[in-house]
């Protein structure tokens, strides 16, 4: 939820999938000119717009799941990051 992309694969992700196209071209210039913070956006962006939950499930289990839940999704939904199957 840093919003920080320094080293964090998610929130690259939600800054070039979903932040992205939602700033003005005003807000891109005060990007490159170091006026404001790319990051700052992610972090409203994520504290806004997303929520996350997890289950415990035994260690040696996690990756099969894992790869369930990106080719089948949860409740049919695919996950919008990193699927396996096409859409």
């Amino acid at each position: 939820a840093t919003g920080y992309r320094s080293g964090d694969r998610f929130n690259i992700y939600i800054g070039d999938l979903y932040v992205l196209s939602q700033l003005s071209v005003e807000q891109i210039e005060a990007i490159a000119d170091r006026n404001t913070s790319f990051d700052s956006h992610i972090r409203t962006f994520i504290r806004t717009n997303l929520s996350y939950r997890f289950l415990v499930i035994p260690h040696d289990k996690v990756r099969a799941f894992e790869r369930f839940i990106q080719q089948y999704g949860l409740n049919g939904v695919l996950p919008a990051i990193n699927p396996l199957s096409k859409r």
